[in-house]
């Protein structure tokens, strides 16, 4: 070992003393995990923290390791809780056990709509475009779906993909109003878009 390596050996020590001086309770027992684990779920899940939801979800990925819904879950409380890169890789993990589970297609298509600031890439179009295909009652997918075809200038395109989604609707149901204000709110940003 040389000198450098025994100056970091050091300062991690320092830093863990330190740390423990600051945060650390001698007085507190073991708390193994599992009991943990054990005595987050005899709780309410509205009387736990983020963290202590974190906890519980991460029990149950390990549990059922086929199971999307933890990852999907786990991504929405990381991305509410400013942690967008860490909820990025949840829904991936969670499409990679189930490439047609709607609700993460959605959030990690919103979640690089943000990262770009609004930006909609093909990348981001397709996964809107597959989570309305498997789903068609996801109309805001469906409209985003066309949406970056619109602001691409592509607008008959983009006018077919909003009829279908209207198609793909019950005359009376409510979505048909959601649907035509995002229509209308296109328009507007368009129009007031000069060039």
């Amino acid at each position: 070992m040389n000198r450098a390596h025994l100056v970091l050996v050091a300062v991690a020590v320092l830093a863990a003393g330190l740390l423990y001086a600051w945060k650390g309770d001698p007085g507190l027992a073991d708390q193994p995990f599992a009991q943990r684990a054990a005595e987050l779920a005899d709780r309410e899940t509205t009387d736990l923290s983020p963290d202590e939801l974190l906890t519980l979800l991460q029990v149950r990925a390990a549990d059922f390791p086929d199971d999307a819904e933890p990852h999907y879950f786990i991504g929405v409380i990381l991305r509410e809780t400013g942690r967008p890169e860490d909820a990025d890789r949840a829904f991936r993990s969670a499409l990679r056990r189930d490439q047609s589970h709607v609700p993460s297609l959605v959030a990690l298509a919103d979640l690089l709509v943000q990262r770009e600031g609004g930006d909609i890439r093909p990348n981001v179009a397709q996964l809107y475009f597959r989570a309305w295909t498997l789903d068609p009652n996801q109309v805001r997918a469906g409209f985003m779906a066309g949406f970056s075809q619109f602001r691409e200038g592509m607008t008959e395109d983009a006018r077919a993909q909003w009829t279908r989604v209207r198609e793909g609707l019950a005359v009376d149901d409510p979505k048909q109003g959601m649907l035509s204000a995002l229509i209308a709110a296109a328009e507007e940003e368009a129009a007031a878009t000069p060039g």
